[in-house]
């Protein structure tokens, strides 16, 4: 029982840090929450299951770049997924959400992840993918076309595209169905 919930938190929160081959085995958990945690460690935060964090230990970037290359999709959503809590961004995590965006066959729920660390880069990172990010404002799934609004939210007064910008994002509020659009 020592893999159970209160030990794992407690060997990931304690002051021994785990391995890397220890938080490589739980990012590859069946449980969501546990490969957050996971790829929250590798970041240098601790995390609890309902939101809390605190800084939990040395950030760990080789291991950053392998889960974001990781074949299995359920480790690369949780690292991009920790890093929209984060907020720690390199020019090839941007690169990577870019890819992530760009691949028909990635996983939507990567790539809404990758669309929100997509909205932490600067307008100049962003301007020259409008045209890549416009097509997921008429996306069908809801979360996705809110991930794309906050993608886009950084350029939507830049004089380089706000006219492509500005008409699309309009669209989706003009047509919303939902309650909340970001």
């Amino acid at each position: 029982a020592h893999d159970s919930s209160m030990p794992f938190l407690r060997r990931f929160h304690g002051t021994e840090q785990p391995s890397d081959d220890e938080i490589r085995r739980y990012l590859h958990h069946q449980d969501y929450s546990i490969r957050f945690t996971a790829a929250m460690k590798v970041l240098g935060v601790n995390s609890g299951y309902i939101g809390w964090t605190k800084p939990g230990g040395q950030v760990r970037p080789d291991l950053v770049m392998e889960s974001l290359r990781a074949k299995d999709p359920r480790v690369r959503e949780a690292m991009f997924r920790a890093l929209t809590k984060v907020r720690s961004l390199s020019p090839e995590i941007f690169e990577l959400a870019v890819a992530a965006v760009k691949d028909p066959a990635e996983s939507w729920t990567i790539k809404d992840a990758a669309l929100q660390i997509i909205g932490q880069g600067s307008p100049d990172q962003i301007a020259p993918l409008v045209d890549l990010l416009i097509p997921y404002l008429k996306h069908e799934e809801a979360w996705l076309r809110n991930a794309a609004l906050s993608a886009l939210t950084p350029v939507a007064g830049d004089e380089r595209c706000y006219q492509k910008v500005l008409p699309s994002m309009g669209e989706l509020i003009r047509t919303n169905q939902r309650v909340s659009v970001t």
